[in-house]
């Protein structure tokens, strides 16, 4: 469930208003790529992508729609596309202040949305770049056309936390991110989502990917109180 406490105020920014910042509930988001065995991927020579899947397929009996094979024709060498992400999920509707339609009607006086995060890289191996998608519920993969991009996050070492210390994430008024932002509040029926996902890239001689990794997501509103 998601809940609300305001935790401060700063001086006047124009005559007769105050900025408020409120946070939302911390979500934290576990991820597990759900594999005990990390085999190394053999060198194997392809003239086009139906080797590498036979490889994948049949001979690593790997069954898994986030591992894409495919044929490296510059060195005409299998390699293979991984990708890792989650979703996470702000529910506005679950909270009394937006059930009550307070924060409704605030919805043109948010400025923008502050992400404070960690991320906990528990994989075996480094994710060099993390790409964030904001847009509304149901939210996949980044190619549905809701998918409004927000900024990246990285590298990530493996066995490393990443925060936003290392890199600030701000979603900034007049911004196509923040019409979706204030869409939500406005219409808090519909949650919002956070798209975080990357595609790691594996060669000959890799390992497979296994472990996971941890998102902590606390976001803060700032908006006008007039």
């Amino acid at each position: 469930m998601l809940s609300l406490g305001l935790v401060g105020s700063s001086g006047c920014g124009t005559l007769g208003t105050t900025e408020m910042n409120i946070n939302l509930a911390e979500q934290t988001i576990n991820y597990d790529l759900m594999n005990s065995f990390p085999l190394t991927i053999p060198p194997i020579q392809c003239p086009n992508d139906a080797p590498c899947i036979d490889l994948v397929r049949n001979t690593l009996r790997i069954i898994d729609g986030r591992v894409t094979p495919k044929c490296d024709l510059t060195k005409m060498q299998c390699v293979a596309d991984v990708f890792v992400g989650v979703v996470v999920i702000i529910d506005f509707s679950q909270d009394m202040a937006f059930t009550s339609g307070l924060a409704q009607s605030s919805a043109d006086a948010v400025r923008d949305m502050t992400l404070n995060y960690a991320f906990t890289n528990n994989t075996n191996f480094q994710i060099d770049k993390l790409d964030i998608y904001v847009g509304p519920d149901r939210l996949v993969n980044s190619r549905d056309p809701r998918a409004v991009y927000l900024d990246w996050i990285g590298p990530i070492p493996k066995g490393a936390v990443y925060t936003q210390e290392q890199k600030p994430l701000v979603i900034v008024d007049q911004t196509p991110p923040h019409a979706v932002m204030v869409e939500a509040i406005r219409n808090p029926a519909v949650p919002l989502n956070f798209l975080v996902q990357s595609y790691v890239h594996l060669k000959a001689g890799d390992q497979l990917p296994a472990g996971g990794f941890s998102l902590k997501l606390t976001p803060q509103v700032r908006f006008l109180k007039r």
